[in-house]
């Protein structure tokens, strides 16, 4: 029989022999199989076996499982507490093993006795505990092997499987500093393409995400194999370049890479033509964080793009002043917006049969408190990248609407005066466009039919079927959409048939020189005659000449506009040419041109005592009124 203290010096000896390590990578069954072994060797059994959840898992010395399975099924039930395996009969015991186990072990000399029996529960309970430790070991090792998966892909697009901007941004720094120590150049290279949201919007995200893997393995295969090429977002990609002697070789690896694009990428069974534009930065500079190299190629890529497609620029510090007097810009135009510095001035449209003021196009300008009028050009860009063209596009549609419905309850001939209004891309991409316009009509009173909505054809593709939703409902709704700028976007003249437009803005590259160029005027006069037979109004661009007036007047055009007849104006003036036109006169303005009166009223004349040409706010200013002579 065994003492107290023997069965003590048992377990702990078997709860260190069990406890399981990291070094020791134990699993379940091992530690089952060696818990079964170190208990039929502390009661000397010959036999022992591990049943979990009813399932025979572990033996030690029945044989088969199957036959082990048999021999153990009447002693788990309790119907006995012997085995007889042959002529011989063995004691049996039954002790717990953590949840839903037991430990069995068969002996056939003498029966186990208090001790024994004390041991093999303790035993049960060290190899329940095990089992647990072994789960927490494995857990730990499945997590840290899960955690060092994320980690690599952390570091890696998973789209392309090239290294993402954290891995690129590590990479620069280490070729910073060894550069530094061997006294040579590095460049990283920003690259965007060209037209790629456009291949998204028409053949889908899926033939997207090809084209980028396809640009992906092109680029890799471009460079050297020592060279970093990384996708940092969308379809911008960067290469990081090392060991360089001059701005030159940096140079010839962008000439390279473009060239890379010149063959077309087959994608989704079709063939795809992208281009891509370059910015360069060449470092190290020892006067801030490599990081800034890959700021300053993105600075250089933008004016790349701006330039044309295809090309690449090398950043310069003229870049980076240009960038901070952007981020100047961008703080006062927040604050312009807050302050009402925006205002709106109207073009005036010319009806040319009867020669009268057919319609107003509003454009927006910032007076800005030191640099003077700016024109959209001048800030919009800004504003666009600032995420600012909402709430300009807002305000401007609801200044819009506030003045021509005070202008068409005080003035008899501002009735049926039609005003045109651009439509940003921003505001064409939105849910519930023409809701929204439809309830800025309504709060100030302004009948849809007065309304124009000027969209560019770019703006139009780019939606895809989202502008097309929009435009039908907005021409529903009694409005009239004008594509704008017609002739330089990507509109074939089949499209116009599949577009619910009203009317058509030709732009200033079909209009200028018309009148000398034979070429031309066939483009012209074809367009005119197509719109005519989709029932389609025309609007002439950008006629600044007596001669390009005096062409579109030889054809169907309805209407033009542009400096020949009026450069565009404040309300101020447009309001005192209504009144001047309710009184019967004659109105010219600022540059001297003819500005003709709407309707059928007599024409008369207005001149201003401010410099002729003049757009600035100080000759338009309401100051500028007192000067205004009206000469019957």
């Amino acid at each position: 029989m065994a003492d107290g203290s023997w069965v003590t010096q048992q377990l702990i000896r078997y709860l260190s022999e069990l406890t399981p390590s990291p070094e020791r990578r134990p699993t379940r069954s091992s530690t089952l199989q060696s818990g079964a072994e170190r208990a039929a060797e502390a009661v000397e059994a010959e036999f022992a076996a591990v049943v979990w959840q009813d399932k025979l898992v572990v033996d030690v010395g029945f044989g088969p499982k199957e036959k082990a399975s048999a021999l153990l099924a009447p002693v788990l039930a309790g119907q006995a507490d012997e085995l007889r395996i042959g002529a011989t009969v063995f004691h049996a015991a039954v002790v717990p093993v953590g949840d839903g186990g037991r430990l069995v072990v068969a002996r056939s000399v003498e029966e186990f006795d208090r001790e024994e029996i004390l041991l093999l529960r303790g035993l049960g309970r060290i190899l329940g505990l095990s089992l647990r430790s072994v789960d927490a070991v494995a857990a730990e090792r499945s997590l840290r092997r899960e955690s060092e998966r994320r980690a690599r892909e952390s570091l890696r697009d998973p789209l392309t499987g090239l290294p993402n901007r954290t891995l690129f941004l590590d990479r620069l720094e280490t070729a910073a500093a060894k550069a530094q120590r061997r006294k040579s150049a590095i460049a990283v290279l920003f690259m965007d393409l060209d037209g790629f949201k456009l291949v998204n919007d028409t053949l889908g995200h899926a033939t997207g995400d090809e084209l980028l893997q396809a640009v992906a393995a092109r680029l890799s295969e471009a460079t050297r194999s020592g060279d970093t090429v990384a996708r940092l977002g969308g379809d911008e990609f960067a290469v990081l370049v090392d060991d360089l002697e001059s701005r030159q070789q940096a140079e010839v690896v962008a000439a390279h890479l473009l060239a890379a694009f010149q063959p077309g990428f087959t994608v989704a069974g079709r063939e795809i033509q992208v281009s891509a534009s370059i910015g360069i930065a060449l470092g190290p500079s020892p006067e801030g964080p490599p990081g800034l190299m890959l700021r300053d190629a993105d600075l250089a890529m933008y004016r790349a793009k701006e330039s044309r497609t295809g090309a690449f620029r090398v950043f310069s510090e003229d870049m980076r002043r240009e960038l901070v007097e952007r981020i100047e810009m961008e703080k006062d135009l927040r604050v312009g917006i807050d302050d009402g510095e925006l205002t709106v001035v109207y073009q005036p449209i010319i009806q040319l049969a009867g020669q009268r003021l057919g319609g107003l196009e509003a454009l927006i300008r910032w007076r800005h408190p030191t640099r003077g009028l700016l024109t959209p050009a001048e800030f919009l860009p800004v504003a666009d990248e600032a995420g600012l063209m909402g709430s300009i596009d807002d305000w401007m549609m609801d200044e819009v609407c506030r003045q021509m419905a005070a202008w068409r309850a005080e003035f008899w001939v501002a009735r049926d005066m039609r005003v045109g209004v651009n439509l940003s891309d921003d505001q064409l991409s939105r849910p519930g466009l023409a809701r929204a316009i439809q309830a800025r009509l309504a709060r100030h009173g302004l009948p849809a039919r007065q309304m124009i909505l000027e969209i560019s054809e770019t703006a139009i593709f780019g939606a895809g079927s989202r502008a097309d939703a929009s435009i039908k409902q907005l021409t529903d709704m009694g409005m009239t959409v004008a594509l704008d700028d017609f002739g330089i976007g990507y509109s074939s003249l089949s499209r116009l048939r599949q577009l619910p437009v009203g009317a058509l803005k030709l732009d200033h590259s079909l209009v200028a020189g018309v009148d000398l160029d034979p070429r031309l005027q066939a483009v012209f006069k074809g367009i005119v005659n197509l719109a005519r037979d989709l029932a389609i109004e025309i609007v002439a661009e950008g006629v600044e000449t007596p001669g390009e007036d005096a062409f579109i007047r030889s054809t169907i055009c309805a209407h033009s506009q542009g400096y020949h007849y009026s450069r565009p104006i404040p309300a101020e003036v447009i309001e005192a040419y209504f009144r001047a036109a309710e009184e019967g006169r004659i109105d010219i303005d600022e540059a001297g041109l003819l500005l003709l009166a709407p309707h059928d009223l007599p024409m008369h004349t207005l001149r201003s005592s401010g410099p002729a040409g003049t757009e600035a706010a100080g000759v338009w200013g309401a100051a500028a009124l007192d000067g205004l002579k009206l000469v019957p």
